[in-house]
């Protein structure tokens, strides 16, 4: 018999800043945030079987150039679950019947940014 999870995908979008020169700080370009990051968290119908898994449908890319990462947070009934923060696959043996997932995913560049 199948157990239902019920399961939240939310990805968090950054604009983007424009690398322009602030004032006060010699006309220095600053290093850009990246750019969005789409993901979609699955299987859609979860059961206490499934792992759950953040799939990246659109990565994010960094006007800088530099490296990009994935920073994962997860939320199990609205409180975030300590030790899984930057993982993209949560174990069927890490849930339980009626709980709420929750995903959020932001990019990060190599600068931390």
């Amino acid at each position: 018999m199948s157990r239902m999870l019920a399961l939240v995908c939310l990805s968090l979008l950054f604009a983007c800043t424009s690398g322009g020169e602030l004032p006060g700080f010699g006309g220095e370009p600053q290093p850009s945030a990246p750019g969005p990051l789409v993901i979609q968290l699955g299987p859609s119908s979860a059961t206490t079987l499934d792992d759950l898994t953040v799939t990246i449908v659109q990565a994010a890319t960094d006007p800088d150039g530099d490296l990009v990462g994935v920073r994962t947070t997860w939320w199990v009934d609205g409180v975030i679950r300590v030790g899984l923060t930057d993982q993209l696959v949560v174990s069927a043996e890490d849930t339980s019947r009626d709980e709420l997932w929750e995903v959020r995913a932001s990019a990060i560049d190599s600068l931390g940014q």
